[in-house]
C-alpha cells in the first residue's frame, strides 16, 4: 500500500496555486525554489516542483528533452528557467526527479523532459537538503 501511495505522488501534477520559497543559490547564480503550494505528502514521501533560475540564458540541448515546437531545436533555443517535478523519501532524504519544464524569458514553455533521475541521496547542508527540510514533515526521521 505505502508504496502505491508513493507512486501516486510520483504522476501527480502540480497544484494550481503557486508559493515559490528560495532554498538556495549556487556559485554560479541559479537560484533554486520550491512551490510549497505544490507539496503533496504520503506515506512518508513527498511530491513538488522545484524551480532553477538561471542569470544568463541556457542552451535547450544541454539536457535530453524534446523541443515543445518544431522551431525550438536543440542548441537553436535558449532558458532561463527550469521546474522540476520532484519526489522526495523524507526519511531516506533520497531525490528523484521525474520531469522537467523549460521556459524562455518571457515565461513561455520551451520544451519539457519526462525522464526518472536518481534516487540520489541528498546531504542537510546541500540544496537538496534545503528542500528536504522545507516539504518533509518535521517529525519525519533522519538518518
Amino acid at each position: 500500500m505505502r508504496r502505491g501511495a508513493a507512486l501516486l505522488l510520483l504522476l501527480a501534477g502540480p497544484a494550481l496555486a503557486e508559493d515559490w520559497v528560495t532554498v538556495g543559490r549556487s556559485e554560479a547564480g541559479v537560484v533554486t525554489s520550491v512551490d510549497r503550494a505544490s507539496v503533496q505528502l504520503a506515506d512518508g514521501h513527498a511530491a513538488y516542483w522545484d524551480r532553477l533560475v538561471y542569470p544568463e540564458p541556457q542552451p535547450v540541448g544541454i539536457y535530453d528533452n524534446m523541443p515543445m515546437r518544431g522551431e525550438n531545436a536543440k542548441g537553436a533555443t535558449f532558458f532561463v528557467e527550469m521546474r522540476g517535478w520532484q519526489y522526495m523519501d523524507c526519511e531516506k532524504r533520497a531525490l528523484v526527479t521525474s520531469r522537467e519544464e523549460f521556459y524562455d524569458a518571457s515565461g513561455t514553455a520551451v520544451s519539457k523532459a519526462t525522464s526518472v533521475v536518481g534516487p540520489r541521496t541528498v546531504s542537510p547542508d546541500s540544496i537538496g537538503g534545503r528542500e528536504a527540510a522545507l516539504v518533509c514533515p518535521p517529525s519525519t526521521p533522519r538518518p
